[in-house]
């Protein structure tokens, strides 16, 4: 995981997502209250976001080699896919995975590599990336 990000929308904006080889996943809560998930690809060119008043978010950035099993990253170039939710679970290549946050926009968003010197945060993060590795059914979760 490279960053993890948080932001809460107090005004309509356009924000412009500058080409990259990252890839990640954003969940959220829509101007209107219902959640979202939605898995963004990397970009060969700039993309404009059209962000609403009263929208709450947070995600993760991926590095290009991380991959999940059963998704082909290439057909996610230049695309963003919204994922079934509920707010308490999403579904990612064919895995329903739960969230065990009631807020997860209460997230740092500092890069993970400048907490690296926790040594709570880094047994954590491993934690939850050996739980992806051992189980289709891996809980994802973060950590303030």
């Amino acid at each position: 995981m490279g960053v993890v990000w948080w932001a809460q929308v107090d005004e309509d904006a356009v924000y412009v997502d500058a080409a990259n080889e990252f890839w990640g996943l954003a969940f959220g809560v829509l101007a209107d209250g219902r959640p979202s998930a939605t898995l963004i690809g990397p970009s060969l060119e700039p993309r404009e976001l059209h962000l609403v008043a009263g929208e709450r978010g947070w995600g993760v950035e991926l590095s290009a080699h991380v991959f999940v099993r059963q998704l082909d990253k290439r057909l996610l170039l230049g695309e963003m896919h919204d994922l079934p939710t509920d707010g308490r679970w999403f579904e990612l290549a064919g895995v329903r995975l739960r969230f065990l946050m009631s807020t997860p926009w209460r997230v740092s968003s500092r890069r993970c590599s400048d907490r690296a010197s926790s040594p709570r945060t880094r047994a954590s993060r491993r934690r939850c990336a050996d739980n992806w590795r051992r189980s289709p059914d891996a809980v994802c979760t973060a950590t303030s």
